[in-house]
């Protein structure tokens, strides 16, 4: 499956666990590919550092999240 060209114009949260917010923007402003949607207009950012897997390491702070968006 592709990214498509255009994101739709709906509403967009990051979720960042592996990396914290201000990492995720540095990676954005520095250009790297599979950080470039992110440059787009429209998303949030939020954070739960905890690391790759969150549904099963925080499952009650993914969820809490989740819903919060």
């Amino acid at each position: 499956m592709r990214r498509p060209a255009e994101i739709p114009d709906t509403p967009r949260t990051l979720i960042a666990a592996t990396f914290t917010v201000e990492q995720v923007r540095a990676m954005v402003a520095a250009g790297l590919p599979a950080f470039a949607m992110l440059a787009g207009p429209g998303w949030t950012m939020t954070e739960l550092p905890t690391g790759h897997w969150p549904m099963l390491s925080r499952p009650k702070g993914l969820a809490e999240l989740l819903l919060a968006v």
